[in-house]
């Protein structure tokens, strides 16, 4: 944050600087021009125009200079005081200031009264300053050495003690924006983002005009800022390094709700006074308003907060996505959280340390049941959450604020900006009134409504012909959710006749309507405008006879893109949204699809109940369902898992409505298959494997009609899910072997034109039986399975370079477990490490590197890897797989094989424990025995470092049984180690020894 607080420094200066700006606007009869921000221009040689901190101008003649002094009464004497008038008063000026924030006390309290009261003579004037400098014989000097003209300058100069903080001067200063707004623009509720303004101001108009060279600033530019619509605000503070915008944030307010931001202002006090964080919970119904007034908090105090962070709550995935930019933010501008922390303890670490005031806004959350541990504890900053459902949320510093509807005169504003009247062609104002109480004052509604009678070019006039329409489109009071007014369900409705309508003539409406009803079943916010496409214009059965599988999207010419976006816009049923990708990569462009939408949740139900009444939603659940799988299938077979993780949460949205409402057909598999495989990147298994279920259960009631590919897959995918979730190898060992005879027997039944595809999952099979034998050496089935899948996978000569790279990544595996020719291996594994067809490899090849150097006692190089590679280690795509052979692995070796007391193998080690803890960072968590593992080696270092005590603590944590599922292959390894070290406590004195005892059952 260092350039946000390089600039806030000038903060005071800057704000002073302002308010006389403001007061030049407020007196009619001033006469002032301009204003200088730093040295204006020197009038000659001796002008010392640095000493000036800003300079008011009319035309060429300078009314005012000024310094600004933040400073306390033991620096600033009278003498100081003086010393800065005397640089001041070396070029011409009506009246010179100095603005300080000391106390008028002592000498300096007298300076500012005989300044004050500089009417008596001429002797008596010059008496009083030298007798107030005597302490100082060089700014004594200077004084004698005066001219009559100096003198003069000296009684024309004034100290003005400001004793208001930075934070109270903000507060008079935005009311004094509301003020001039009100003043300068025609049709202003005097109210709207005035610290977004005000910031506006601060630091991108007058920090700018602090650099060397610029000129003055006209006080009609600042006129005109105070004048911008909402548009031009937009813009003009779009790049600002102010405020800053962490996470997508929502689009600017433009209506007034000042009654309520008087009532958050109550909670969320600035500076906050307390360690601990308040949050103020925003509930209310859908389309009340409770986003727009988290925006317009942030845009009214703008002013007040350093960053802001948006946190999208609408789901799980979309909570950990807008946590993960956080802590990026986090790691990058505030001092970096140690490795082992998990993420959610990294975040609260890290906005406990930021030093400004900071907002995050918790948007769209259902509940309090994913939020609730994500709220900060401590800080100097504030919370904000919008949700629908205020039960859930409780606690010292949470307090809850319904939002109402709209007053009068606020829908009454909101009516006429959307209908583009301004108060001079404002109808009768009955007319008005007659309108929003109908709509009940629901925002929402009165958008909905104002684009209708915009729409249809009817205006006010249409208002009864308009209620009429509203009420025709309630088929029946059920399909009216409850609480929500029948207004707001009906102009929702009526919206989606009056597209359909227009689509009977217009091919852009007839595509918009059909891409809004896809669009009710995604995930609400970063919809992709390309996908709602694809939806609309290509049939699954077509697309699924393509080769070459993209991203599908529109790419006609009639109708244009564009006007059926512009359709989809027109009745305020979505708006345009933060790019998908965006936050991600920013290479991923417009161009590339990365264009969204976003629908409010009341809008989403209301379209599913519609859809549901008739009988289309199995239809769009499965078109949705196959172009949203297709692109997420894309992007895996890209290598692109950053982007699958943040796309794979519209998956999972349509995957859930596909079990919810028994959708089951072959597209509707594909995207439970593909949503299990982000999942599974995720190492979300629970989720995945329920999906997984689900497909086979497909797969299996199609028997004969089945691609043999898919059902290797399935089957496939199915196995690692089961064996990932599993505490010990033993408990799912026949289940998982049941479905890896399945891989074989559908692998018996693919063709040629199979063969490539089957390769991968029928290798992705082996790995599983593999990792099986690993826990179970000596499992029969396992080892013969294990056998069995490779043979296939090897003698199968299909041209699928991902299943050969794969094959080329284990042989190398195989040659580092046979310890053969290690310097040829290194010099291979590096080879590969250079080729971008072995980047998915890349963890897995850097491991094999790791272990190769401790074969050969290289172990300073060893450390230097994994040191690297925990650089990767919190990021989704770093795989559980690969920490925990390497844990293992290395673990192994080091209280096996190692030197007794080797310092360098023991580096190694505490290398793979901190990686193993960055990826514990993540958000991930390890088995049980995985866990152990760790917790052991860690323990047995705190031994090596002879610190009992931390040896102790973590010993107390393991489970025996949990080391033994895991160890039960190694002849020698962490299990006699964790039994060593409780054999060893059990001599210490009780009670210690008690407590470490239970650590062996």
């Amino acid at each position: 944050m260092g350039g946000q607080e390089a600039i806030r420094g000038f903060e005071y200066q800057f704000l002073r600087t302002l308010e006389y700006a403001f007061e030049a606007m407020l007196d009619t009869s001033s006469a002032v021009t301009g204003i200088y921000v730093e040295s204006p221009p020197p009038s000659g040689p001796d002008d010392d125009s640095e000493a000036v901190d800003f300079a008011v101008y009319r035309n060429a003649e300078c009314l005012i200079k000024a310094q600004v002094k933040t400073t306390g009464a033991a620096q600033f004497t009278a003498s100081a005081a003086v010393a800065v008038l005397l640089r001041l008063i070396s070029g011409p000026a009506d009246t010179y200031l100095l603005l300080v924030t000391r106390p008028a006390t002592g000498e300096f309290g007298n300076l500012c009264a005989a300044l004050e009261g500089s009417g008596g003579s001429d002797k008596h004037f010059k008496d009083s300053l030298l007798s107030l400098v005597r302490r100082s014989n060089s700014v004594a000097e200077k004084l004698r050495q005066l001219d009559e003209e100096g003198w003069r300058r000296l009684r024309r100069c004034r100290i003005a003690i400001d004793n208001r903080s930075v934070f109270e001067i903000r507060r008079q200063m935005r009311e004094t924006v509301r003020h001039l707004r009100r003043k300068y623009r025609t049709g202003s509720p005097g109210w709207d983002a005035a610290g977004l303004l005000l910031g506006h101001l601060l630091w991108d108009v007058l920090s700018a005009a602090a650099d060397p060279g610029v000129p003055l600033i006209p006080l009609d530019s600042i006129r005109n800022a105070l004048a911008m619509d909402d548009a031009s605000l937009a813009a003009a503070v779009a790049g600002r390094k102010w405020a800053l915008n962490v996470g997508a944030p929502p689009r600017l307010t433009d209506v007034a709700r000042p009654e309520l931001i008087d009532r958050i202002a109550e909670t969320l006090v600035v500076p906050n006074p307390t360690p601990q964080v308040p949050v103020c919970v925003l509930h209310g119904l859908s389309g009340i308003g409770k986003t727009s007034l988290a925006a317009a908090w942030a845009n009214d105090r703008s002013d007040d907060y350093a960053v802001i962070f948006w946190i999208d709550s609408a789901t799980a995935e979309s909570i950990d996505g807008s946590f993960r930019n956080v802590d990026r933010w986090i790691q990058a501008n505030v001092q970096p959280q140690p490795v082992e922390q998990r993420l959610h303890a990294r975040i609260q670490a890290g906005l406990a340390r930021i030093t400004v005031p900071w907002l995050i806004v918790f948007d769209n959350a259902p509940d309090s049941r994913h939020i609730k541990r994500w709220l900060p504890s401590a800080g100097v900053g504030h919370g904000i959450v919008t949700t629908t459902d205020p039960s859930s949320w409780n606690g010292a510093h949470i307090f809850k604020l319904e939002v109402p509807t709209m007053t009068e005169s606020q829908a009454i504003t909101l009516l006429l900006r959307r209908m583009r009247m301004g108060l001079e062609s404002m109808p009768p104002k009955a007319q008005v009134i007659k309108l929003a109480d109908h709509l009940l004052r629901w925002p929402l509604a009165l958008e909905l409504a104002s684009a209708y009678l915009v729409d249809t070019h009817e205006g006010l006039a249409g208002m009864a012909d308009y209620e009429r329409l509203v009420r025709r489109a309630l088929d029946d009071d059920d399909s009216i959710p409850p609480g929500y007014p029948s207004t707001l369900v009906g102009a929702v409705l009526l919206a989606m006749r009056r597209m359909e309508r227009r689509g009977e003539t217009d091919d852009a409406a007839s595509v918009a309507r059909m891409a809004l009803r896809f669009a009710a079943f995604m995930q609400p916010r970063h919809i992709p405008f390309h996908l709602l496409m694809a939806n609309v214009f290509v049939h699954p059965e077509e697309d699924v006879r393509e080769v070459a599988h993209s991203f599908a999207a529109y790419s006609g010419a009639d109708p244009p893109a564009g006007e059926i976006l512009r359709e989809m816009l027109r009745g305020s049923l979505v708006a345009i949204d933060a790019p998908i990708f965006g936050g991600v990569d920013e290479r991923v462009t417009v161009q590339s699809f990365d264009f969204s939408v976003g629908m409010n949740e009341i809008v989403q139900e209301v379209i599913r109940n519609d859809v549901s009444r008739e009988n289309a939603v199995a239809f769009v659940v499965t078109q949705a369902g196959y172009h949203s799988q297709r692109w997420l299938q894309h992007l895996i077979d890209a290598d692109r898992h950053d982007l699958a993780l943040v796309f794979k949460g519209h998956c999972v949205y349509l995957a859930r409505a596909a079990l919810r409402h028994d959708i089951s057909n072959y597209a509707t598999a594909l995207l439970w298959g593909n949503a299990a495989t982000a999942l599974g990147l995720a190492e979300e298994w629970r989720e995945a494997e329920v999906y997984l279920r689900a497909e086979l259960a497909y797969l299996r009631s199609t028997n004969d009609r089945l691609s043999p590919t898919m059902a290797v897959g399935t089957y496939a995918q199915l196995a690692l899910a089961i064996m990932r979730q599993a505490a010990r190898a033993i408990d799912i060992v026949d289940e998982v072997c049941d479905l890896l005879d399945e891989v074989v027997a559908w692998h018996a039944r693919a063709t040629p034109a199979d063969g490539a595809s089957a390769r991968t999952p029928t290798f992705g099979a082996f790995q599983v039986a593999y990792n099986l034998g690993v826990d179970l050496p000596d499992h029969r089935r396992v080892k013969d399975l294990a056998g069995v899948l490779l043979a296939l996978v090897s003698r199968d000569d299909s041209a699928d370079p991902k299943a050969s790279v794969a094959m080329d990544v284990h042989s190398l595996g195989e040659r580092l477990r046979a310890n053969d020719n290690l310097n040829q291996l290194i010099t291979d594994i590096e080879l590969r490490l250079q080729d971008s067809a072995y980047m998915l490899h890349w963890t897995t090849l850097r491991r094999f590197s790791v272990e190769a150097r401790m074969y050969k006692n290289q172990y300073g190089a060893a450390a230097a890897i994994v040191r690297d590679m925990s650089r990767y280690a919190a990021l989704e795509t770093f795989q559980y797989s690969d920490v925990e052979t390497l844990l293992s692995n290395v673990a192994h070796h080091c209280l096996s094989f190692a030197a007794e007391g080797s310092a360098d193998a023991l580096e190694v080690l505490v290398e793979t424990c901190n990686l193993a803890e960055r990826y514990l960072a993540g958000g991930r968590a390890l088995r049980p025995g995985d866990q152990a593992r760790l917790d052991i080696v860690r323990a047995y270092l705190a031994l090596y470092q002879t610190d009992f005590l931390a040896m102790i603590e973590r010993l107390e944590g393991v489970n025996r049984r949990d080391v033994e599922a895991i160890e039960s292959g190694r002849k020698v390894g962490v299990a006699d180690v964790h039994w060593l070290m409780c054999r060893w406590v059990e001599t210490l004195p009780e009670p210690v020894a008690r407590a470490v005892g239970r650590s062996r059952d």
